[in-house]
């Protein structure tokens, strides 16, 4: 499995990832499903949801790190962590 590509920003409520070549995006999910009234936390949710793949792209990275320092237990950990986020 992998995500649409970054970079992701929020307009109007929704996430949407921007295609470098064309200039154009595309929505990946959006908060304005409920009022927001009933869902307080969802510009919070929306920022995390935002810097998702680049926060991925930096635990691969830390991975690799760990890795070649030998600290194999934290790498083992992360990788699971990548795993679970199904990319």
């Amino acid at each position: 499995m992998s995500h649409t590509p970054g970079p992701w920003f929020i307009q109007h409520g929704t996430i949407r990832a921007l295609n470098k070549d064309t200039g154009e995006s595309c929505l990946v999910a959006s908060t304005n499903a409920m009022p927001a009234s009933n869902y307080p936390n969802r510009i919070s949710d929306a920022r995390l949801i935002v810097v998702a793949p680049e926060m991925l792209a930096m635990l691969r990275e830390v991975v690799d790190d760990l890795e070649n320092d030998l600290d194999v237990n934290m790498a083992v950990r992360a990788r699971a962590l990548i795993a679970k986020a199904g990319d």
